[in-house]
């Protein structure tokens, strides 16, 4: 089953919040895409929906967040997500195998 994320901004950071049940956030956008791609979200699965309490990202940063999700995506391979880790908001580590 596909993991869908949906993105808004909170204060500083980003936030996507996964239809699995996690919260991830970062500072920036590239690192977002970084962590959702090692969590299994495709571009195709990105949402920006607005939610009481965030801020929408702009159409620029949404096209640019969803150009950068199609290149790594088409650069990560099966090693890259092995050896990597995202930690959702909730401080639970989940490691790829």
């Amino acid at each position: 089953m596909a993991i869908t994320a949906n993105i808004g901004a909170f204060e500083s950071k980003f936030v996507a919040s996964l239809t699995e049940g996690h919260n991830i956030e970062a500072t920036g956008l590239r690192d977002l895409a970084k962590s959702l791609i090692r969590a299994g979200v495709e571009a195709s699965n990105v949402q920006y929906q607005w939610r009481a309490g965030q801020r929408m990202l702009t159409a620029g940063q949404q096209a640019a967040f969803a150009a950068e999700m199609r290149a790594l995506g088409r650069n990560f391979t099966s090693s890259d997500l092995i050896q990597n880790e995202y930690r959702p908001t909730d401080e639970h580590v989940i490691v790829e195998v």
